[in-house]
């Protein structure tokens, strides 16, 4: 490879290629060195594919004994100057390691240009990011390595010592390591990129694994909501067997196997929805509908699930305001609101259902006496098979962990919004459901 050479003081494009060389007699060729240098850049390629341009320049370093050596790269950017990035670097500079410097008016720069070694004698005033580094270069010796026959890249050794001075075994050593830098720097990529892919699957196997484990919870806990009303039902089922004609026992047991099959249908229309919705299929039957009275149905249906606790379950005040909605979907709204508020509220805690009107919106809150809920889950206590109760406590009534989520969806289906609040653990909770009032209709007043 042809060698140029100049001084701080010379301008690179009134340099000529082929001029003698400002260097120092050569030493005679150390090949067995130079062979053990590359043998280890080549196990470095096995065993440090990541570290590999390191390796390079503090081969570089010590191969040519400079004071600092490096590898910059050259970089492209849209909408921005040409730059080089100091990839590796060893010795003095390596402080400055990721620097950059302007493709124009820098050493590399002009070493691109040529393609070919090039030698700069004295320090290099030319060069102003170069020049305020310390300690000040007082020789360089860059060797240029390309990709595809593009020059991409400098491979460049610095001596500090204005009594020392690269020679000529310093350009063959370097020429030949720079051969080595574009496969290193190639390889180097690679290793990034697969990298990142493996964190990337790292991070995806992650997710899977959660979703197992959820997969497997949901199934243990939904074993455990069915097997809990079939056990009163094979129970009540023997009683009838056993039990005189007309009795209050028939009675009874008649009414405990209707409370758990309906139990039981409510869950499995729960998990139905939860499934429509996702699969973007619920269907939504909208009519103008007074939103009070739809409360108050919905209350007295919901009475079964708050009875066994005795909470007391009180209505605020029940502004008349009209709506745009599904009454059916919008009673299963509060039956779930209602159900979530007895579930984590102690025996004899207090319930109360309200309505209001706020500008444009109808506003219903269930306010509860309950466990309440820390800050930092009132979102998540939506989340879907969000099992663990609310304020993360493991109840054994802790369900099944899609009321909540199917209740919201439901409500953002109507174009509204279902939100949490709590002032913390042990301070009860409210729930408050937002739906835009219907506009007015000749012949049904709006209030």
């Amino acid at each position: 490879m042809p060698i140029s050479s100049t001084s701080s003081a010379y301008n690179w494009d009134e340099m000529r290629c082929g001029e003698t060389p400002a260097l120092e007699p050569g030493r005679p060729p150390d090949y067995a060195g130079e062979n053990a240098h590359l043998l280890r850049l080549v196990r470095a390629l096995r065993d440090q594919a990541g570290d590999i341009m390191m390796v390079l320049a503090n081969t570089a370093l010590e191969a040519c004994g400079a004071g600092s050596a490096g590898i910059s790269i050259l970089e492209t950017l849209e909408g921005a100057p040409a730059r080089f990035r100091w990839l590796a670097l060893a010795g003095a500079w390596r402080p400055y390691q990721a620097a950059l410097m302007p493709r124009t008016g820098s050493p590399s720069g002009g070493l691109l240009e040529r393609n070919e070694l090039q030698v700069i004698c004295g320090p290099l005033s030319e060069f102003p990011g170069v020049a305020q580094l310390r300690p000040h270069c007082q020789e360089a010796l860059l060797a240029p390595f390309c990709l595809e026959g593009v020059p991409m890249g400098a491979l460049w050794v610095v001596k500090h010592d204005l009594h020392q001075h690269f020679d000529s075994e310093d350009a063959r050593v370097l020429t030949n390591l720079a051969e080595f830098a574009c496969a290193a720097h190639e390889t180097s990529r690679s290793f990034e990129s697969l990298r990142s892919q493996l964190d990337a699957c790292s991070d995806a196997n992650a997710v899977l694994v959660r979703a197992d484990r959820s997969k497997d919870a949901f199934i243990a806990t939904i074993a455990h909501e069915l097997r809990d009303p079939l056990a009163p039902l094979v129970n009540a089922s023997a009683v009838l067997k056993l039990a005189p004609a007309d009795s209050a026992v028939i009675t009874r047991a008649s009414d405990l196997i209707l409370r758990q099959v309906r139990t039981i249908s409510r869950l499995a229309e729960d998990l139905l929805d939860v499934s429509r919705v996702r699969l973007g299929m619920l269907e939504i039957r909208t009519n103008r509908v007074e939103l009070s009275d739809i409360l108050r149905l919905a209350v007295a249906a919901g009475m079964p699930v708050i009875a066994p606790n005795k909470h007391r379950l009180e209505l605020g005040p029940m502004h008349p305001v009209q709506v745009i909605a599904d009454e059916i979907r919008i009673s299963q709204v509060l039956r779930n609101l209602l159900s979530n508020a007895a579930k984590y509220t102690d025996a004899t805690g207090l319930i109360t259902v309200a309505l209001r009107c706020e500008a444009a919106e109808a506003v219903v809150t269930v306010c509860d006496t309950g466990i309440g809920i820390p800050s930092d889950q009132l979102e998540t206590v939506f989340d879907l098979f969000a099992q663990s109760g609310q304020a993360g406590t493991q109840r054994s009534n802790g369900g099944l962990g899609i009321g909540l989520h199917l209740a919201r969806q439901l409500v953002v289906a109507h174009g509204g919004s279902l939100t949490a609040e709590s002032p913390g653990t042990g301070l009860g909770s409210t729930f408050t459901m937002r739906l835009p009032r219907a506009p007015p209709q000749s012949g049904y007043p709006n209030s």
